[in-house]
């Protein structure tokens, strides 16, 4: 039996979705930044003082969840050393799958955020190879 648990897409990663501007924003969290052992940094794109996902890559993420921001696991078979996914946020994606583990039943795919290649565990249940 496989036990569904929630776990963080990115983890070591919070994202705060906010109306409040850069500048406002950091000079806001600050004192808290300062004074927790568990943040290290703000993350910004290169280059850029922008501190705010950027819309490619907030669009690259919804596109992997459910309304309800979860990830679900999807399902696919391997026909041939090929990924084939018939159900799931992969469906339509294979070319986004770097690795798979099918005792752990996940994937590992590569997902451009922050102007860098991440890789991000995600559920894939192989049912059938062929």
């Amino acid at each position: 039996m496989v036990k569904k648990e929630p776990r963080s897409m990115l983890p070591g990663y919070l994202i705060i979705e906010t109306t409040i501007k850069n500048h406002e924003f950091l000079r806001r969290v600050r004192k808290s930044i300062k004074e927790s052992p568990y943040i290290i940094q703000v993350l910004a794109y290169r280059n850029s003082e922008n501190i705010c996902v950027k819309d490619e890559d907030r669009a690259r993420i919804k596109q992997l969840l459910l309304a309800d921001q979860c990830l679900e696991t999807s399902q696919g078979f391997i026909e041939g050393g090929r990924i084939v996914v018939t159900e799931g946020p992969l469906k339509g994606r294979e070319s986004m799958i770097k690795k798979i583990n099918r005792c752990r039943r996940e994937a590992v795919i590569g997902l451009e955020f922050i102007g860098k290649m991440k890789q991000v565990k995600i559920g894939l249940e192989i049912v059938e190879s062929v």
